[in-house]
């Protein structure tokens, strides 16, 4: 009578794990506000359905078989979708939160926010306070929940064939999962389990926080940009610390709960926001602080040189600045938030899918951080053009390069164009890199050398030279190499490449020398560009350039 008398062991023993959440149900109900421990009664159920099956997994097994475990296992679990689903139906009543999933709903969406734009601090139907503390208990509850269905799920692997690891404790951490081998006797009864009463609760409640937390996100965000403003103590205004701190904090909160479509769900959203309520923040406002820090910029060469002292800028540059820094230090917090995420992912989810699955979602992050570059590296661009109108009369000065002996040997000890070039560009870039953020410093400086050196090399191809007119000319490309390279941590060598090859080529004593360096190198000039180089050589023969091998 062996059927028999397994369900009469089943049902003695859901005898007294029902009659233990009854008990424990009841003096809840007769509980009220907010104290009322839903998280440990629901616990205590999980842990009489663990207490039963774990002691007797020997027994079960030796007297009725080792395909019994599994059906012995889904048996308790009859007690879950009995009184789990109940005491989770009863949350969602007592905390209201059909109620406030509507509320948020019509205080949500694209109207919503353009409306809080406008309305005063606090007119918000829903306080996000009141949605905090509600999604806190709420990922309680899904995450332990979700300890409990992975366990269950390695309890109903057991046996009928499959190959299984040791299941984890419905109080471990979610990572702690068993992964079986599913038959199709597993999985029939994995999809019993899923379609079960406790299933379709916990389905609800994921549903209900991740909808409050998509809530949280956009109000919190948007929130965030309304009320941006700065102080000189930062580099950069609040609305990029407070955003990312708020999708720090519930990017985190998502993964917590251990469920793969509320994690992507959650994430997804972290994205969008990422990319309507902050790109559009940022977008509005990076061209007129481009604008007014150009008009900042100390004006004309003499006063950009005498501003190389200067070790703080005004308050009005400085505040310009910080929201010109604002679009390159999003997108560095994007790459360490795409960084953190991904780490919490791998050790939440231990399924390749899974990971597979958040990596897809989280793939999405990578293209924001280089929009928000693309935004950075406009605004620095506008900028680096309007330093070039301060060193363009220094520019346009360039002498010929014809010189004589005593010429070249007295250029050595005067105050060249080059001098004065440098100090100018360099006193705008240290009256600039106070309130610039590093990277965006360094990039500043990268893209005004890109503009002053190609202004150069068509300044250079319309000068006449002698040989000592091209050692000088490379005397002074050194100097602006060695100069600036001291104003950046990044390489300036590269952008004057061109510029020091065409002194090379101008420095030569004969034009068939330039075969000798040819071979050897890699030269930024065409054989076409450096035969137009030697051209401006007064002592070289155009035939000898033209018979040239390059």
């Amino acid at each position: 009578m062996q059927d028999k008398g397994f369900k009469y062991f089943i049902n003695y023993l859901r005898q007294q794990i029902g009659k233990a959440a009854e008990e424990a149900y009841n003096q809840l109900v007769e509980s009220s506000g907010r104290n009322v421990d839903f998280l440990n009664t629901l616990t205590d159920i999980f842990r009489g359905i663990a207490t039963a099956l774990e002691p007797n997994e020997a027994f079960i097994t030796e007297a009725f078989g080792p395909g019994a475990f599994p059906d012995f296992a889904a048996g308790l679990h009859g007690e879950c979708d009995t009184h789990g689903s109940q005491l989770l139906r009863r949350f969602m009543q007592q905390r209201k939160l059909p109620q406030l999933m509507r509320q948020t709903l019509a205080a949500s969406g694209p109207k919503r926010l353009a409306k809080d734009e406008a309305a005063p601090e606090g007119a918000s139907s829903v306080d996000p306070r009141q949605v905090e503390e509600s999604l806190g208990e709420l990922l309680l509850l899904c995450q332990r929940s979700e300890e409990y269905s992975q366990y269950m799920l390695a309890m109903l692997a057991r046996g009928a064939g499959s190959s299984t690891t040791q299941a984890a404790s419905p109080t471990a951490p979610a990572g702690s999962r068993a992964s079986a081998t599913r038959t199709p006797a597993v999985a029939q009864r994995e999809n019993a389990f899923r379609a079960g009463a406790f299933c379709t609760a916990v389905r609800e409640l994921v549903s209900c926080y991740t909808h409050l937390e998509q809530y949280y996100l956009e109000h919190n965000v948007s929130k965030a940009a309304r009320i941006d403003e700065w102080t000189a103590e930062v580099l950069t205004t609040s609305v990029v610390d407070d955003t990312f701190f708020i999708l720090q904090k519930c990017g985190g909160r998502a993964l917590a709960t251990g469920n793969l479509q509320c994690v992507c769900a959650v994430l997804g959203h972290l994205n969008s926001l990422l990319t309507s309520t902050l790109r559009a923040s940022l977008e509005h406002k990076w061209k007129g602080a481009a604008l007014k820090l150009v008009q900042s910029l100390p004006g004309g060469a003499g006063a950009a040189q005498e501003a190389g002292t200067v070790t703080s800028a005004s308050m009005e540059a400085a505040e310009a600045a910080a929201t010109l820094n604002n679009a390159g230090m999003s997108a560095t917090y994007v790459g360490k938030l795409l960084q953190e995420l991904e780490a919490g992912a791998n050790s939440v989810f231990p399924a390749p899918s899974d990971r597979e699955r958040v990596k897809s979602v989280l793939a999405d992050l990578a293209k924001t951080a280089s929009d928000f570059r693309v935004i950075a590296s406009k605004g620095l661009e506008l900028l680096a053009n309007g330093i070039l109108p301060r060193l363009r009369p220094i520019m346009d000065k360039v002498p010929g390069y014809e010189l004589t002996e005593a010429e070249y040997a007295a250029k050595e000890a005067q105050t060249t164009w080059v001098h004065e070039l440098l100090g100018a560009l360099v006193g705008c870039l240290r009256w600039l890199q106070p309130i610039l953020t590093p990277d965006n410093y360094d990039a500043l400086v990268a893209a005004a050398l890109e503009k002053v050196v190609e202004r150069l090399e068509a300044i250079v191809a319309g000068r006449r030279f002698n040989q000592l007119g091209g050692l000088q000319l490379d005397r002074d490309v050194r100097l602006a190499v060695a100069t600036l390279g001291e104003v950046t941590q990044r390489t300036v060598r590269d952008k004057w490449a061109r510029l020091s090859q065409m002194a090379t080529i101008l420095s030569l004593e004969t034009c068939e020398e330039l075969l000798d360096y040819w071979a050897g190198g890699t030269w930024r000039l065409s054989p076409a560009q450096a035969r137009q180089v030697l051209a401006q050589r007064v002592d070289f023969d155009e035939a000898s350039i033209v018979a040239l091998d390059l």
